[in-house]
């Protein structure tokens, strides 16, 4: 009512108006969502490489049999963590099981082994080398490594005097170049990928693989597509076999 006893029409008019103008939004915001039919997964490989390549193809497989559009983008592997995590793209490849339970939890590990990657050490210098044995060395240099990668599966087994934990493989290589570091440690996969996105293609290093075994990759989905994981991973599945995978990383891209 209004002061005067009379109703307050235009305060119910608002109100109405308001009411109207959420619900047409509300429609609308449905409607893009609907028709928004495009997954964005970030790859960390440059569009050149054969690899991304072989990744837009069993892609190609898997958005036929889903009726979903996929566009496989090249992102650097730190922006790709942040995006998926603020919902901004809607998947990562070349994802290890151990970035996942330490960085990624929340997103949806799809259970497809894509490709298989090495462990290797970069340096400037031989002597930074790991000796592997059965009684391992005390490394007494500064190395580095991605934390919450696989590399701690490493780590685990050295006394290392100066470990030094990266957020990224390519802050990791940053800082070799600098020389802030005498070593880095991580997969082949991000190793060689980050120094592509770098452009360090004049970046001398010396090379040794290091033998623990492979390690397998994975796509991981956002939460939000929860709906349509199972059907992913079938024709993902499908997909990798018709195109000999899993792939092997080699230094060659």
């Amino acid at each position: 009512m209004s002061i005067f006893g009379v109703p307050d029409l235009l305060g119910i008019y608002s109100i109405r108006r308001i009411f109207l103008i959420s619900n047409t939004l509300l429609i609308a915001f449905s409607c893009i969502t609907a028709s928004a039919n495009t997954l964005h997964i970030a790859c960390p490989l440059k569009v050149s490489s054969p690899y991304h390549q072989w990744g837009q193809n069993i892609l190609s497989e898997v958005q036929a049999d889903l009726g979903i559009s996929i566009n496989l983008m090249s992102y650097p592997e730190l922006r790709s963590i942040a995006e998926l995590k603020q919902g901004s793209i809607d998947g990562i490849c070349g994802v290890s099981k151990a970035l996942y339970r330490n960085r990624l939890e929340e997103a949806i590990l799809i259970p497809v082994v894509i490709a298989k990657a090495e462990i290797e050490l970069w340096s400037k210098d031989k002597s930074y080398f790991i000796e592997l044995s059965d009684n391992p060395q005390v490394l007494d240099f500064n190395l580095g490594y991605y934390r919450g990668g696989t590399i701690e599966i490493l780590l685990d087994k050295y006394n290392l005097s100066n470990p030094i934990a990266v957020a990224s493989t390519e802050q990791g290589l940053k800082m070799l170049a600098a020389g802030r570091i005498d070593a880095f440690v991580a997969t082949n996969f991000n190793l060689w990928a980050s120094r592509d996105m770098l452009k360090l293609d004049q970046l001398n290093v010396e090379i040794q693989k290091i033998a623990l075994g492979n390690v397998d990759m994975y796509f991981v989905l956002h939460f939000r597509h929860e709906n349509i994981a199972a059907k992913f991973s079938w024709y993902l599945d499908k997909a990798v076999q018709k195109y000999g995978g899993p792939i092997r990383f080699k230094n060659s891209y």
